[in-house]
């Protein structure tokens, strides 16, 4: 998503109101081009479609999105081991 306006009160505005989307699983800044990348859940496109009508009429700055329907997920784990985290590996790539 990309926000209408890039003041500081327009990011605050934004961040505060996106959170109260029950469907909203994660939601991040991003660099070059795009404001936020946003990850929603729903069980259809009709879903999703009502998720981001309601976003939109909540009116909370936002100028455009863009969407990208995940097809099949490849790799979804949120287990990450911890040494990963911390920085404890010898190696850059453990194999």
């Amino acid at each position: 998503m990309t926000l209408q306006d890039h003041r500081r009160k327009d990011f605050i505005k934004f961040e505060s109101e996106i959170q109260t989307f029950e469907a909203l699983q994660e939601c991040h800044l991003i660099s070059r081009g795009y404001d936020y990348l946003l990850k929603f859940v729903a069980h259809s496109v009709a879903h999703y479609q009502q998720i981001i009508e309601s976003v939109l009429d909540r009116n909370i700055g936002i100028e455009k999105y863009f969407s990208y329907i995940v097809i099949k997920p490849i790799l979804d784990d949120v287990n990450i081991p911890i040494r990963i985290i911390t920085g404890e590996d010898d190696c850059e790539f453990p194999l």
